[in-house]
């Protein structure tokens, strides 16, 4: 019959573990932001993603043969930096306040 074709294409042998969670953490981020546009007088505006981002974001996941556990530490950690900015940014708050949270 001939050998069995390939049913999968993905660059997991092809890109560091590394590489692979930084692209998908970008395009990650830029489902959450939406895209910025500048206008003039220094302005911006940034205009929201829909839901059909995150059907690309999955199958970008799956592009570059990262596993469930490789996503979901994308995510975490993704999550824990945003929570640290905000703890840092609160904290510093307090204490050019002088005030209690």
């Amino acid at each position: 019959m001939g050998k069995p074709g390939q049913t999968e294409i993905n660059l997991r042998d092809d890109l560091s573990e590394r590489e692979r969670a930084d692209l998908y953490k970008t395009y990650l981020l830029y489902c959450l932001t939406g895209e910025v546009t500048r206008i003039p007088f220094g302005a911006q505006i940034t205009t929201k993603k829909d839901d059909s981002e995150y059907l690309l974001l999955n199958q970008l996941g799956g592009i570059l043969g990262l596993t469930v556990k490789e996503i979901v530490e994308v995510h975490r950690s993704l999550a824990e930096q945003a929570f640290r900015q905000q703890a840092e940014l609160l904290l510093k708050l307090q204490s050019t306040e002088g005030g209690s949270i």
